[in-house]
């Protein structure tokens, strides 16, 4: 399982700004899940590259600071044990690597948006 990216300090700033402006939890919840949109979007093209079309990757929010971009499709039968790691190796680690740049200053231009919005 490859290591998530994490940014420093998220959590703290979600947990502060959830006990001064509560809604503010809910703006920047909203903000990280479209960060992690263009992943997940290419990601699928990617999958569609090598002729698999029944994927369907979805952004989640794990514990307030954590974007991931998972598989929302259940495992049908398990007759292909090895159509994970195909996902993994030709879809989403190198969408990941390709915005990851990307998604951090999209973080980080969003989190000044809602600070500046709500006066801080």
């Amino acid at each position: 399982m490859p290591e998530p990216i994490r940014l420093e300090g998220v959590r703290e700033l979600i947990t502060a700004l959830h006990e001064i402006a509560p809604e503010t939890e809910v703006a920047v919840r909203d903000e990280l899940r479209k960060v992690g949109k263009p992943v997940a979007a290419d990601a699928t093209k990617r999958m569609a590259d090598i002729h698999v079309t029944n994927v369907d990757f979805r952004v989640y929010i794990r514990r307030r600071d954590t974007v991931t971009v998972e598989e929302a499709k259940r495992k049908t039968t398990g007759t292909q044990p090895e159509f994970g790691a195909l996902q993994m190796v030709e879809g989403l680690l190198p969408a990941r690597d390709e915005k990851l740049e990307d998604a951090a200053k999209g973080i980080e231009r969003r989190l000044d948006q809602i600070l500046r919005r709500h006066g801080f």
